[in-house]
């Protein structure tokens, strides 16, 4: 898994340097990072940085979400918004007491 994300968080990273560098593969170059944080991590992650990751990823799912609204393919920009807003979610879930 860990290789399997980090070969993602490359190739997105690769499209965001370059000419198709948007907003979306910035994002989901971030999912992926964070997939390999989760899965070294074994769980046990530092608490201020998932916070901080999994508040961009609650800010985000509110940004997919608008583009929902406005979007030509909602229902992509709807998958989206699910997929980031559980990865939130795997992020602060182990954070609660």
């Amino acid at each position: 898994q860990a290789a399997f994300f980090t070969a993602a968080t490359l190739w997105f990273a690769l499209l965001v340097v370059g000419a198709a560098g948007k907003w979306s593969n910035v994002h989901h170059a971030l999912m992926a990072a964070a997939m390999v944080w989760m899965t070294v991590g074994h769980g046990h992650h530092h608490a201020a940085p998932s916070v901080l990751v999994a508040a961009y990823f609650g800010l985000a799912t509110a940004g997919w979400l608008a583009l929902s609204r406005r979007a030509d393919r909602p229902v992509v920009a709807l998958a989206h918004a699910l997929m980031t807003a559980g990865m939130s979610a795997m992020l602060i879930v182990p954070q609660l007491p």
